[in-house]
């Protein structure tokens, strides 16, 4: 089946909230709920005002818009240092997952 963009995010974030982090790397709710929490910020930021976060796409994800994330919830959100650092483990182990799951994606994306 192919996806286009859209479709690839959203089964990436199904599987990897759904099935990778509760069942294959055991992690306790607690820790999905926060990189889910994690990924849901990143995803409201990268969408922005002008679109929905139901269009974005894998590629929409990349080093300059995460980058921006990182600086915006700590300068904006006031978050402190180790806050973004939980929130750049959840965006690490995601993209490690992509990679794992959907190589054709990821070697169109920024190294991050």
């Amino acid at each position: 089946m192919k996806h286009n963009g859209t479709s690839t995010l959203a089964a990436a974030l199904k599987g990897f909230l759904g099935n990778y982090l509760p069942h294959q790397r055991a992690y306790s709710l607690h820790t999905i709920l926060s990189y889910r929490d994690s990924l849901k910020l990143l995803l409201q930021y990268a969408a922005g005002k002008r679109r929905r976060v139901s269009e974005l796409a894998l590629t929409d994800l990349n080093t300059t818009t995460i980058t921006a994330f990182l600086d915006h919830i700590e300068a904006k959100r006031g978050n402190k240092a180790a806050t973004r650092n939980i929130r750049l483990s959840a965006i690490h182990s995601f993209f490690e997952y992509v990679g794992s799951e959907h190589p054709n994606i990821s070697t169109k994306l920024s190294a991050f």
